[in-house]
């Protein structure tokens, strides 16, 4: 294998204080002094190799709020440099309540709600574009207590229960007629898709006996979940919160043929929902980058979802042994490619940098955890594209604290840069490559 040399900027600081008092002034001991005086060092030269990887899968689901996501990530994007990305829904809905009469009632509609994110952020590339969807059911059970990764699957029903085409309208809220009790009343609600559901359904849902209709665990029975996916290619993908409890599924319909009413089986806290990422580097750039060290001198790649990251190697670290790290940075430049489009292809907003743990999943290296448990990632680690809006910025990631435990041999000598947060987030970059990282 062939070793690249890449430049690591690294400032080693070792204080020495020697504190003496006289009554008079002298020179008497004064060579002692000098022989302690701190010796202060800067290197910006380390041997380092670099190897652009494929991600792992990411953590997408947990029975708490605190691990569950605040974007859904829906679309097939496909790029000239990282290929196709795919992100799809799956979410499990329970009843707003329990023992609704539905005797005498004659379906209207029913339609699938899933509300739009507001933050502009979590959206990439170019959504205004039109997008094809299908809704299916699925025909396995969800466990809302237990955690999913991003490369869970569940089989479904091939027949689609709804589908839609649209261009997306995720900042416009809309005007919704409520049936409730004995009036019906038009509130304003958040920007959502409405995605029609088929009659067929509806009437199931309807024709439910009580007992199916008396707890979750009976309806769950008849319908554990539904799975939203695209059946489009675009270059974008849209973002849903699904945290939102107006999401779910709507059911109207018409009671002793003068009533009109509604039912929610509704996406709430106790709901199971998730996204699952999968990745076709097929004839893309980035295709002859994955586990090709020697291509790594001139570019590496980061990318969201569970897309590629790049592993660091710093093979000769223990050299540097007995000296005291003040501080370490590691420093990567963008690089602007010419198949890479200014309004769609946005760089990584933000970077971090893993660890390989003994199980072989990675997790944040010491110092990026302690800016996160703190909510301090971009003061404390860093990390952040220094020119949002531009295409020739640099990342800056604090490793001090890594450092120092690399050079005692306490930890690996290796680690993996990512983009960041990669299950909520499809931004990527392309960066110059292992002789450029200083």
């Amino acid at each position: 294998m062939r070793h690249f040399q890449g430049l690591v900027m690294i400032a080693f600081l070792n204080l020495a204080f020697f504190l003496t008092s006289c009554v008079d002034p002298t020179d008497l001991g004064s060579d002692l002094l000098n022989e302690d005086r701190a010796e202060v060092n800067f290197i910006d030269t380390l041997t380092l190799e670099a190897t652009v990887v494929e991600g792992q899968p990411q953590f997408v689901y947990g029975p708490t709020i605190a691990e569950q996501q605040s974007s859904y990530l829906l679309g097939k994007m496909t790029d000239p440099i990282f290929g196709t990305y795919t992100s799809t829904i799956y979410a499990q809905p329970r009843l707003d309540f329990f023992n609704p009469n539905f005797s005498n009632t004659q379906l209207d509609s029913v339609v699938l709600l899933l509300p739009y994110n507001r933050d502009s952020l979590a959206y990439y590339g170019n959504i205004n574009q039109e997008f094809s969807i299908e809704v299916k059911r699925v025909t396995e059970s969800f466990d809302r207590n237990r955690f999913y990764f991003s490369d869970t699957s569940f089989t479904v029903d091939p027949s689609p229960i709804g589908m839609k085409s649209f261009v997306p309208r995720p900042f416009d809220s809309l005007d919704v007629a409520r049936y409730n009790s004995t009036f019906i009343d038009t509130i304003q609600f958040p920007p959502h898709l409405r995605i029609p559901l088929s009659e067929a359904f509806g009437n199931e849902l309807l024709q439910l006996d009580s007992a199916t209709l008396d707890n979750d665990a009976a309806f769950l029975d008849f319908f554990s979940g539904f799975r939203v996916e695209t059946t489009t290619e675009t270059q974008g993908l849209l973002s849903f919160n699904l945290l939102n409890t107006i999401g779910g599924i709507y059911l109207y319909y018409t009671k002793d043929d003068t009533l009109k009413r509604e039912f929610l089986v509704q996406l709430d806290q106790f709901s199971a929902r998730f996204c699952t990422f999968e990745h076709d580097y097929s004839g893309s750039l980035a295709e002859d980058f994955i586990d090709n060290p020697q291509m790594s001198d001139s570019l590496i790649f980061v990318q969201g979802l569970a897309g590629l990251d790049t592993k660091i190697e710093m093979p000769y670290v223990r050299n540097l042994e007995d000296l005291i790290i003040n501080k370490a940075e590691l420093i990567v430049e963008f690089e602007d490619l010419p198949e890479d489009i200014d309004s769609i292809y946005t760089p990584a907003l933000q970077l971090g940098l893993f660890a390989e743990r003994s199980d072989g999943t990675r997790e944040g290296i010491e110092d990026f955890l302690i800016a996160g448990s703190v909510d301090e990632i971009p003061g404390l680690f860093g990390g952040v594209y220094s020119k949002p809006g531009e295409r020739d910025g640099t990342y800056s990631m604090n490793l001090s604290a890594y450092f120092q435990k690399m050079i005692t041999g306490e930890v690996s000598n290796v680690i993996y840069l990512s983009a960041f947060p990669k299950s909520e987030r499809a931004y990527r970059s392309v960066l110059k490559g292992a002789k450029n990282i200083k």
